[in-house]
């Protein structure tokens, strides 16, 4: 099917810190713009038989469905209090006990497994500390050594993680950017124009600087025709589908973790992306080379 506009969002999991998750991952979600409406409305409406209120004011009440708040409300659920404070407004809107959010999880996958509209999935996943090690050896090796350090003589450790962290953030950005770029050459899937939204964060400077070197034929990522837009950024509080992409990359970057729940997660939707069965490595992108990684769900 040829499409004139798709939207793609992405969203990310992990962080791209050294101190943080194993792996950082972009998700994104692909549909016509044509589609979006309907996408939107399908959504609200699998959320809404799961809380005390309107799918439809979900927002208003600040109840935002991310991968990392549902499982780990359900952790605290099983454990104890400390609810943060995003996910006290999921709990006192209903998502009051474990058995409620494990029935919200399942109908998030199963939705995802079998959307309403044409939609496909991408992913750029990069194992952070092979990729420094390939990359930016000298740094990151300097980064090893001062984790022996105590805190307080640690001199240059701020610069030093943000060098590593925009590492890893600028090649994923320029991985999926390129990515949504190529997806619409598939036979199948062709579109002109992408307009390219994603979630809005404390990094969105950078993204924005990377893609203005894109533009500028600078670095790594060639040109990007299909890009009809300066990437936007919005809340993923008010976008379903960058609630969408979060759950894509949450899948991803748990299979790269190897984690059990990762492998099966990204099983039951990886017939959404891009080139599955046969070329699934079209639609998802690892770094530094897939050797760093667990085998792919089989198809």
């Amino acid at each position: 099917m040829q499409h004139d506009t798709v939207t793609a969002f992405f969203d990310d999991s992990g962080g791209a810190d050294p101190n943080s998750s194993r792996a950082f991952c972009f998700g994104s979600v692909v549909l016509p713009v044509s589609s979006v409406r309907e996408c939107s409305d399908a959504w609200t409406r699998v959320l809404g038989r799961h809380f005390d209120i309107d799918g439809d004011q979900l927002g208003y009440y600040d109840c935002e469905v991310k991968s990392s708040d549902l499982y780990d409300l359900r952790r605290k659920l099983r454990q104890g209090p400390g609810l943060r404070e995003s996910q006290k407004a999921l709990f006192a809107h209903g998502l009051n006990s474990v058995e409620r959010v494990d029935r919200l999880i399942e109908d998030i996958w199963e939705f995802l497994a079998e959307p309403s509209v044409p939609m496909k999935y991408l992913a750029v996943c990069i194992d952070k500390d092979s990729a420094w090690r390939a990359s930016l050896p000298r740094q990151f090796s300097r980064w090893e050594s001062m984790q022996a350090v105590p805190k307080a003589e640690r001199v240059g450790e701020k610069p030093l993680r943000a060098e590593l962290s925009n590492f890893v953030l600028g090649r994923a950005f320029g991985h999926i950017l390129l990515k949504i770029d190529d997806l619409g050459g598939d036979q199948g899937f062709e579109y002109r124009d992408a307009m390219v939204i994603g979630d809005q964060s404390a990094v969105n400077r950078l993204m924005h600087e990377s893609q203005a070197g894109f533009q500028a034929g600078r670095g790594y990522f060639p040109d990007m025709p299909r890009l009809a837009n300066n990437v936007w950024f919005g809340s993923s509080r008010f976008s379903p589908q960058l609630q969408m992409a979060d759950w894509i990359a949450y899948a991803v970057r748990t299979w790269a973790e190897r984690k059990r729940e990762g492998y099966e997660r990204l099983g039951q939707v990886l017939g959404r992306f891009r080139g599955h069965p046969a070329q699934v490595n079209r639609g998802i992108v690892v770094e530094p080379d897939e050797n760093r990684f667990p085998e792919l769900p089989p198809p």
